[in-house]
């Protein structure tokens, strides 16, 4: 039986379009009142009203002819809950709906790395031993860490580096069913491009998942309690990637006011210079006036925007997601078009979307076209 165009399909490319029915009326010259029509299955778009909308979503004709299919979410931690746009939170909770769509498809051909992350070590308030017991369960010693993205790829967390439609996400994370498991989707934001804020940004959402429970309604809670919740993965962050017995180490009361030194110390630590003075002045190791003047001291350099090193320290690309599709068409167990041929049937998308959900090189999935010979010039003898 010929599946029926579907009005929820509809508002779900709508939304992951960061679009209103009143914007998305106007862009395709109808009112506003019959976009509402439409998602509701009141009525059916005219054929040539279906073709701009397909044109203007940029989704397939297929997807709005197939069932929509909800993966079970807990609720997502916006760090920038409190400025973000009720409609950016919606438009990435969509895309993470996709994302495990896609994994569940993944799943079908190979195992991804378990979900290892510890559920009998109970936090008593101390954030400082709640870290070190997450660094000895990882067995990672007080060493700083070169690559957290690594690391949570490691632990069976799904990680994704992307672009994002507004700068108030630095970044989020989300636990969701996948095959009747828990996972975690993080995705961090490549907006404001540099290595030690992302691995800042990669620790605090770790944070969030193991102090905070994943049931949790976060958009019901008081701005006061978000904002505490916010602090706590903040310290929990800078106690993980600077643990306090190696740090104080690495700080001799003669350096702890001088910023070039913050700087060689950043290259050690692959965290950034105003994290670890911040770090220090709540380890007690500097005055508030010390403190006060090293925040002056950068600002006047320019340094609270731009810090050294931003630019010159490679960000790492997450890779899990990446070598799953690697494998489908290196062992020919799929070609490109074969591989979004059989995604399709569950989930249609076009093949530049699918790059983007799942972190892939532009042009990773796209067909070549083969209708076109060569004209191959020879060589004069």
């Amino acid at each position: 039986m010929k599946n029926k165009f579907s009005g929820e399909q509809l508002k779900v490319a709508r939304t992951y379009r960061g679009l209103t029915t009143e914007e998305l009326a106007q862009k395709i010259g109808v009112k506003k009142q019959t976009i509402s029509l439409y998602e509701t299955d009141k009525i059916i778009p005219e054929v040539d009203n279906l073709f701009k909308i397909i044109k203007e979503l940029n989704f397939p004709r297929q997807f709005f002819f197939q069932n929509k299919k909800t993966m079970p979410a807990g609720t997502p931690y916006f760090r920038a809950l409190l400025t973000t746009n009720k409609k950016y939170r919606e438009q990435q909770k969509l895309q993470n709906q996709f994302r495990a769509q896609l994994c569940e498809y993944l799943l079908k051909y190979m195992d991804f790395p378990v979900l290892n992350i510890p559920n009998n070590i109970d936090f008593d308030g101390d954030i400082e031993a709640f870290s070190l017991k997450i660094r000895e369960f990882w067995g990672l010693g007080l060493e700083p860490i070169t690559n957290m993205i690594h690391l949570l790829e490691k632990q069976g967390l799904i990680v994704l580096l992307t672009k994002t439609d507004t700068d108030d996400i630095d970044a989020f994370n989300q636990s969701i069913q996948i095959n009747n498991e828990e996972r975690y989707i993080v995705t961090l934001s490549k907006n404001k491009p540099s290595f030690s804020r992302i691995q800042f940004d990669a620790v605090h959402e770790l944070g969030h998942i193991l102090l905070h429970p994943k049931s949790e309604d976060i958009e019901s809670i008081s701005r006061e309690e978000f904002k505490f919740l916010e602090k706590q993965a903040n310290e929990f962050a800078a106690s993980f990637l600077l643990p306090k017995e190696a740090f104080i180490k690495d700080l001799p009361e003669r350096y702890r006011c001088s910023l070039d030194y913050y700087v060689r110390l950043k290259k050690k630590w692959n965290v950034s210079i105003s994290a670890m003075i911040i770090r220090a002045y709540n380890l007690n190791l500097m005055t508030y006036n010390q403190y006060q003047y090293l925040m002056k001291k950068m600002a006047q350099k320019g340094w609270r925007m731009h810090e050294p090193y931003d630019d010159s320290i490679v960000i790492p690309e997450p890779t899990m997601l990446k070598y799953a599709i690697d494998l489908l068409l290196d062992n020919n167990i799929h070609t490109v078009q074969s591989l979004l041929e059989d995604i399709s049937v569950d989930l249609a998308l076009n093949s530049d979307e699918i790059e983007f959900l799942l972190g892939l090189e532009e042009g990773k999935l796209a067909i070549p076209d083969t209708t076109v010979s060569k004209i191959k010039p020879k060589l004069k003898i």
